[in-house]
């Protein structure tokens, strides 16, 4: 699924990772990466480069050193999911946190 939300936003999202580590953005202390390290991780991001085998259920990954990141499309999906249980259970309005992601429903 993040593969084809990659394809049909002709890329915008890209599930390959190599930048999060770089930025250090799941760590305590993130900051902003040299720019010759940037440079040096942008080949390790394309999400053309990772081929997915749905019938044999695998996942490779073109140029070593290439990692996925699906922290963006995972808790956007979860979002999705608690909006759908809590409004099929009949809750009109609520904040949800999702490790910093927040959505909310309903008004107040």
């Amino acid at each position: 699924m993040a593969l084809q939300l990659a394809q049909l936003s002709n890329g915008r999202f890209d599930p390959v990772g190599p930048l999060i580590t770089a930025w250090k953005i799941n760590e305590d202390h993130p900051e902003v990466p040299k720019a010759e390290e940037v440079a040096s991780v942008l080949r390790l991001v394309n999400w053309r480069d990772v081929v997915a085998d749905d019938a044999a259920k695998t996942v490779f990954l073109k140029p070593p050193g290439m990692q996925l990141d699906l922290g963006g499309f995972v808790k956007g999906y979860a979002a999705d999911e608690a909006v759908r249980i809590l409004s099929a259970r009949g809750v009109r309005s609520a904040i949800i946190d999702l490790g910093g992601d927040i959505f909310a429903m309903g008004h107040g």
